[in-house]
């Protein structure tokens, strides 16, 4: 439902009203097929995910130094270890960071408590 003001010859709209959560359709585009079209190749209309492992020495590199004896009870690198695991493996800031976030929670965290129920 669209509420509408006419005034003259000039029509102005001053909102879709949405009725209890029914979807709105929208009018198909002027000069072609209400209908999409489909091309043959799949491929090319689905955006593929593209994965970016990191090599195995760059995360060799990071599991060291989130399980060494010095960072293992705080493994949160400053702003200056970051900038210099970044130097030493050449990944970005935000694939150190995902990296920080996702290896904390899938490979510290259990290892952690792992050695402290066997202690």
């Amino acid at each position: 439902m669209t509420t509408t003001t006419t005034t003259n010859t000039n029509t102005v709209k001053l909102g879709k009203k949405n009725v209890r959560g029914t979807k709105q359709k929208r009018k198909p585009k002027k000069g072609g097929d209400s209908k999409k079209r489909k091309s043959n190749n799949n491929k090319n209309n689905k955006q593929e995910r593209r994965y970016s492992y990191l090599k195995p020495g760059v995360v060799e590199y990071l599991r060291t130094w989130i399980m060494s004896e010095k960072h293992i009870d705080h493994p949160y690198p400053t702003d200056y270890e970051k900038r210099k695991i970044m130097d030493d493996t050449g990944i970005t800031r935000k694939q150190l960071q995902n990296w920080f976030i996702n290896n904390r929670k899938r490979y510290w965290k259990p290892r952690v408590e792992n050695k402290k129920n066997q202690a």
